[in-house]
C-alpha cells in the first residue's frame, strides 16, 4: 500500500506471488493521508486498512471485503487537538489499549502537540478522541510494553522546533493503565533534530531500548537511550555517525543473536551504514555500504529466502531531484559482503 499524500487516495498493491505486483486500484482516504495500518477494526476476519490524514484532521477505517477490495470507508475526526491549532495527524499505531479484544487507534497530531487515543467500537469506528500532550511536532510513535507491567505504552518522537538547547526534540513515554488511558507524557531530550527511532532489546536484559536517529546540517549521531526497568530512561548513550541519519533498522545482521542497526542516510554518496552490535547495548564502528542517492527510509527483511536478513533502500535523489529509486541489497555469507540490485 502506498498513501497518496496531497492526492488524497490510496493505492493498494497486490502481490504477484513472483516479487511483482498487479496494476493498482485507488481508494479514497482523507486529506493528505501521511501513514497507514492494517488491522480487522469490524471483526469480520478480514483486514481492514487505516490511514492518519493531516490535512482533513481525522482518521480514515477503509473496510476490506476480502480480495483485496475496500468498498466502505469510514472516517473518524481525532478531535479538537490539545492546543488551540489543528491537530494534523501525521503517525498512527494500531493496539489494543484498553484489553477488549477490538483494535484502537494512538494518532501522532504533530501541529497540536500531542497523542490521540481513538478506541475502537468494533464496527470500523471509534470513540471520541482523547488527547495527550507531548513534545513538540511529534512525527512518529510506536506502541509497547515499555516497563513490563503487560499493559501497552506509547513511545513518540518529537522533532522539536530546533530550539538552540534541544530541550523541545526527543522522546516521550506515556504509560498506559490498561484501560485506554494513559499518564502523563514523561518527556526525554533528544539532540539535533530527531529524524526517526525503532525499538528493540539491544542489551540483552529483556527491557525494550528506544533508538533514535538524529540529523544535522553538518553532522549526526545515533542516540541510543537505554530504558530502565520502570519505564524510564537511563543517561543516554551516543553512537556517531556520518552525514544526515534519516531512517533506521534493529535487525540481526550476523545471526549470532545480537542486534545491529541499519540507517539510511540522506546525503553524501554512502547512503547506508550499519552497526554491528556487542549484544549489551554498545555497538562496533560503522561499516559503509551505498544505498542510493539520498535515501529516506530502510527495512530489513528475507527477501530471497536463504534465512539472512536484505535490506530495501528508498533512495529520493539528490535534495529530492534526482532519479527516485529503490536498492534491493541482498547478504551474502557475512554482512560485510553484500551485493546491490535495483
Amino acid at each position: 500500500m502506498l498513501v497518496g499524500g496531497a492526492a488524497n487516495y490510496l493505492p493498494v498493491l497486490v502481490g504477484s506471488g513472483d516479487g511483482t505486483f498487479q496494476a493498482p486500484p485507488s481508494y479514497a482516504a482523507g486529506g493528505g493521508p501521511q501513514s497507514v495500518a492494517l488491522a480487522d477494526f469490524n471483526g469480520d476476519g478480514v483486514a481492514d486498512i487505516v490511514t492518519a490524514n493531516a490535512t482533513s484532521n481525522d482518521v480514515s477505517v477503509l473496510l476490506g471485503s476480502g480480495g483485496s477490495k475496500f468498498p466502505a470507508t469510514i472516517a473518524s475526526g481525532v478531535g479538537p487537538g490539545a492546543s488551540s491549532l489543528p491537530p494534523s495527524p501525521v503517525d498512527l499505531a494500531v493496539a489494543d489499549f484498553n484489553a477488549d479484544g477490538k483494535p484502537d487507534v494512538a494518532v501522532a497530531d504533530e501541529q497540536s502537540n500531542d497523542v490521540s487515543i481513538l478506541i475502537g467500537k468494533g464496527d470500523g469506528s471509534f470513540q471520541a478522541g482523547v488527547h495527550y500532550l507531548v513534545g513538540v511536532d511529534p512525527n512518529s510513535l510506536v506502541a509497547a510494553d515499555f516497563n513490563g507491567d503487560g499493559k501497552l505504552n506509547l513511545a513518540v518522537l518529537n522533532s522539536g522546533s530546533f530550539a538552540a538547547d534541544f530541550t523541545d526534540s526527543g522522546v516521550s513515554i506515556l504509560l498506559g493503565n490498561g484501560n485506554g488511558t494513559f499518564q502523563t507524557a514523561k518527556n526525554y531530550r533528544a539532540r539535533l533534530n530527531p529524524t526517526a527511532m525503532a525499538v528493540g532489546d539491544v542489551n540483552g536484559d529483556g527491557k525494550l531500548n528506544v533508538i533514535i536517529a538524529t540529523q544535522a546540517p553538518d553532522f549526526s549521531y545515533i542516540v541510543l537511550v537505554l530504558l530502565a526497568g520502570d519505564g524510564g530512561f537511563r543517561t543516554p548513550a551516543t553512537q556517531p555517525t556520518d552525514y544526515g541519519a534519516r531512517a533506521i533498522s534493529i535487525a540481526d545482521l550476523k545471526l549470532d543473536g545480537k542486534p545491529d542497526l541499519v540507517v539510511a542516510h540522506c546525503c553524501g554518496t554512502t547512503d547506508m551504514i550499519y552497526f554491528l552490535g556487542n549484544g549489551d547495548g554498545t555497538f562496533q564502528p560503522e561499516v559503509h555500504f551505498p544505498g542510493g542517492d539520498s535515501s529516506t527510509a530502510v527495512v530489513v527483511a528475507d527477501l530471497s529466502h536463504d534465512g539472512r536478513p536484505d535490506a530495501v533502500i528508498t533512495a529520493g535523489g539528490s535534495g529530492g531531484i534526482g532519479v527516485s529509486s529503490v536498492a534491493i541489497i541482498l547478504k551474502r555469507l557475512h554482512c560485510r559482503d553484500w551485493r546491490m540490485s535495483r
